[in-house]
């Protein structure tokens, strides 16, 4: 595998237009609703929904862990966070901006945290982790809500689209 460089470093001219080292996050490949639909059996809209559902999932959970990864990475002191119209670029807080100046170390560092984002992203938009986080929180069941369990007093757990379809039924 070929070494990280100064070169392969991407900058996100932020508010006050200075350039500051930045990943590109943006997810480009995400399951459809089609693979979906046929997978659990279920509406196009409830499709639509269950995948609307597990990708906001995965980015709490990315920007949760990245966060965790840059301290590993830069220190204890940095701080993570999204720039850009739709949040697609990561930028770290606490670091040294100007790119030009950066030792070897400083590029491998940096090289770690792209890497370690590249993967994750993979990982979190693959077809299988997200049928995994569909069928784990039943969010391709019709009236399917994000945080989509509760726990009754009586000690079951259900989902809301149990409950919604019980509501519905008549008695």
């Amino acid at each position: 595998m070929p070494r990280y460089r100064k070169a392969d470093i991407d900058t996100w001219a932020a508010f006050n237009h200075r350039r500051v080292p930045a990943v590109n996050v943006k997810v480009y490949h995400y399951p459809t609703t089609g693979k979906v639909e046929g997978a659990f059996n279920c509406s196009e809209s409830a499709a639509s929904q269950a995948l609307q559902f597990a990708f906001e999932s995965a980015q709490q959970r990315f920007w949760e862990d990245v966060q965790d990864v840059a301290r590993d990475i830069f220190g204890k002191h940095v701080k993570v966070y999204a720039e850009g119209r739709s949040g697609g670029w990561l930028i770290v807080d606490g670091i040294n901006e100007d790119v030009e100046s950066w030792d070897a170390i400083a590029v491998s560092r940096w090289g770690r945290l792209t890497k370690w984002c590249d993967r994750e992203i993979d990982f979190l938009t693959s077809w299988e982790y997200v049928k995994d986080d569909i069928e784990a929180n039943a969010w391709a069941k019709e009236g399917a809500e994000l945080y989509n369990f509760l726990d009754l007093k009586d000690g079951r757990t259900v989902t809301m689209s149990e409950l919604k379809n019980a509501h519905r039924q008549p008695k």
